[in-house]
């Protein structure tokens, strides 16, 4: 039965789902839940030059953003790839990675949970061979719903085990373009992070962006796909890594990738995912 929803909502014009996305995120912050705490507690953390109404304000419209992300993601799975071509800005970026991999070393692109990552992928693989880290949720049907959208895009996907690292560095080393999103650690690969600052805070922070950049000396790209106003589409936004990600030290490293993903955040604030706790748990039971 959801697996039915799920394909119905894709028939939804992408301005209807947002609209229906708004109207979850609205429902959120009414029912003051776990999501709507988190976020709150994270603004507070990240914003704390905002007034107080302004922070309220802002956790309001991160739910709905997160909400149209939600209500988005059947869309962005089961749409044809020309489907999104046609709605999303990111040729400058697209021409960027191909720029990139002429150096013939590859590219890691690390796209944190800002704006909508899905989307997003149509300007990666647009550029080259794509190879994407994801764990695989735990309903088959969703697995298959989702690999059936990435598999559209032209990426190839790589699990968050060693099978999955090793089918990483085979790409980079092929001159190809690795994908991750860097600013959550999956449960795997707890052992291997580190904490660096994030906004100031200590966060715990994946390693393996830094040591797949010092072991082949590939770029390092963060990039998010941005929503735009009233279901226009997406545009993409990027900047390049500082060169300390390959750094010797995993914490200046994760430092690095951090700080790139910061800068992106503060252009659309209220498109990340906040509801995460981002932090060390210590935040949260306050």
């Amino acid at each position: 039965m959801t697996e039915f929803f799920i394909r119905l909502f894709a028939m939804l014009p992408l301005s209807g789902a947002q609209a229906t996305g708004s109207l979850l995120g609205r429902l959120a912050w009414h029912l003051n839940g776990r999501e709507r705490k988190n976020a709150e507690i994270n603004i507070r953390l990240c914003f704390p030059d905002l007034q107080a109404p302004e922070q309220k304000e802002l956790v309001r419209s991160t739910l709905r953003e997160n909400g149209k992300l939600i209500a988005e993601l059947p869309k962005s799975w089961l749409a044809s790839g020309e489907y999104w071509q046609k709605r999303l800005e990111g040729q400058v970026f697209t021409d960027e990675i191909r720029r990139l991999l002429e150096q013939g070393k590859g590219v890691i692109i690390a796209a944190p949970h800002l704006g909508n990552w899905e989307v997003g992928l149509h300007s990666i693989t647009a550029a080259g061979p794509t190879t994407v880290l994801y764990r695989p949720p735990r309903q088959a049907w969703l697995a298959s719903v989702m690999d059936q959208g990435r598999i559209a895009t032209g990426a190839k996907t790589a699990p968050t085990d060693m099978q999955g690292i090793r089918a990483l560095m085979s790409a980079l080393r092929n001159g190809e373009i690795v994908a991750i999103l860097p600013d959550q650690v999956p449960k795997e690969m707890e052992q291997s992070s580190v904490t660096a600052p994030f906004f100031g805070h200590p966060a715990p922070t994946m390693t393996l962006i830094s040591k797949l950049a010092r072991k082949t000396g590939v770029p390092v790209v963060a990039a998010y796909a941005e929503r735009l106003p009233r279901g226009k589409g997406f545009r993409v936004r990027f900047q390049a890594v500082d060169e300390a990600v390959s750094d010797a030290s995993a914490e200046v490293s994760a430092a690095a990738v951090n700080h790139a993903v910061e800068a992106l955040v503060r252009l659309s604030p209220d498109q990340y995912q906040w509801t995460y706790r981002r932090f060390g748990m210590a935040f949260y039971r306050r």
